[in-house]
């Protein structure tokens, strides 16, 4: 039952106005997840890694605690980097050189940020290849993140024109940059958008915007471009000098990556697919 159908069965059988929160603390205690059930979940994950790379070897579990000052308490989890053997032998085999990255808000009692690395197959169907967990989303933990993730792939061996593509924050181009040496970025042109949008909204911009962005051929491009220009040269600056077009232009892509995905939809089909899992402990 969700907070919202309890909310509504409270006030019609016993005229009772119920708080969200309190609904909140209700279905947390009738699913059994308490505080020490959360605690426990945590306490597992130095033997859970155990067995993770007892029975696959190349696996990569990478568990970060924060520092202790005091060794007669237990150490407190920070953050956590997983890639199975299995996600990256296939990822490095049978799937495009290509990782949209994004993350999403754990609802916890604890909190948290899942990052996910998420890649496309032959029949564009989305396939997971590793993911994180860290304390909150700044430069520091995606630096922390793409240091696992190059480890564990060995990126910087590999020349097959990789690509990540982002929404365009936290810093992700430098990151990407000063780790993953010879890796293309891209920006989701959905979230890109939102931001053009803001302070350039109209049907017309909107049209020309899109036009720009998913169109193969240069020449077609730059006729969106010029006409953006002319109905407003404010828009138009702020796409030309932000924004490279490999960066969110199909028509300059990356041809090694064998994608023209313009938008992050396969990350936010993951964070979707996810979502009923957010609020459980760490380890179900």
């Amino acid at each position: 039952m969700s907070v919202k159908t309890m909310i509504s069965v409270l006030h019609q059988k016993y005229s009772f106005e119920a708080h969200n929160l309190q609904c909140c603390r209700a279905i947390t205690i009738a699913r059994g997840e308490t505080a020490a059930c959360y605690d426990l979940s945590y306490a597992k994950l130095p033997k859970y890694g155990h067995l993770l790379r007892r029975h696959n070897p190349s696996t990569m579990f990478k568990l970060v605690p924060y520092e202790r000052h005091d060794f007669t308490k237990n150490p407190q989890f920070k953050r956590l980097f997983v890639c199975l053997q299995a996600c990256k032998n296939w990822f490095l085999d049978r799937c495009r050189p290509f990782i949209g990255l994004d993350e999403c808000h754990l609802k916890g009692r604890y909190g948290g940020v899942l990052l996910s690395a998420i890649s496309v197959d032959g029949n564009n169907g989305i396939y997971p290849v590793a993911f994180g967990i860290v304390e909150v989303e700044n430069k520091d933990s995606w630096v922390f993140f793409f240091h696992c993730l190059e480890s564990t792939l060995r990126l910087d061996y590999l020349d097959i024109g990789l690509t990540f593509m982002s929404d365009k924050q936290k810093g992700h181009a430098d990151v990407i940059a000063g780790i993953v040496l010879g890796a293309h970025h891209r920006n989701c042109c959905r979230h890109l958008y939102s931001n053009f949008k803001a302070s350039f909204p109209g049907l017309l911009l909107k049209t020309q915007f899109w036009i720009a962005c998913k169109e193969p051929n240069e020449f077609i491009y730059n006729k969106a471009i010029e006409r953006i220009k002319e109905v407003n040269k404010e828009a138009y600056d702020w796409l030309v000098k932000n924004n490279q077009p490999s960066m969110w232009c199909r028509h300059a892509f990356d041809k090694r990556a064998k994608s023209d995905h313009v938008t992050n939809n396969m990350t936010e089909s993951f964070n979707n697919w996810n979502g009923e899992l957010r609020s459980k402990p760490i380890l179900i």
